[in-house]
């Protein structure tokens, strides 16, 4: 017999436990255009969405389940207890799709969101820089240099530094 208490919640129970908290804090109602009236799919069906009275949280989740987040991480964790990792996968799931929807419909206060999508989701922002052409040049020559003897970046250094002094003295 394994050591510690046994756990609180089987596959079976905690999928029953997550769902009754996603359905304690939404609603299903029918999607309507910007004229009230209700939208339909290509197939003429009602189209229905989840609306949030209260955002998805794990802090709430946990409330709700009756334990400590560490007690939910060890949950998530597929070697500890790969029978309930697809459970807590579908409960991640859900809150990191309800963040993204927030994300591309909300028209301000983001950074919330974008925090926690990041540092909770593992999302990352791009940035591209626009490199000038000096520094275009020396980032060529740079990698050019992987591929030089010691002497012959020797000389290329020693023709940066007299092109340096000739800038210099231009300015002087």
């Amino acid at each position: 017999m394994g050591a510690g208490r046994p756990k609180k919640y089987t596959k079976k129970s905690l999928q029953a436990a997550v769902d009754g908290y996603f359905a304690s804090i939404s609603r299903t109602v029918q999607a309507l255009d910007d004229d009230g009236e209700p939208m339909r799919n290509d197939a003429g069906e009602p189209i229905r969405v989840v609306e949030y009275v209260r955002p998805p949280s794990v802090g709430g989740l946990c409330l709700y389940l009756g334990i400590d987040r560490s007690t939910w991480q060890n949950y998530a964790d597929r070697k500890l207890h790969p029978e309930l990792a697809g459970v807590t996968a579908y409960a991640r799931m859900r809150m990191e799709a309800y963040l993204e929807e927030q994300l591309l419909t909300r028209e301000k206060n983001v950074q919330g969101l974008i925090f926690n999508l990041q540092n909770n989701y593992g999302w990352r922002e791009k940035r591209e820089v626009e490199l000038g052409g000096e520094t275009r040049r020396t980032v060529a020559e740079s990698a050019q240099a992987g591929n030089m003897s010691i002497a012959e970046k020797m000389a290329l250094l020693a023709e940066q530094r007299g092109a340096l002094k000739e800038m210099e003295q231009g300015d002087g």
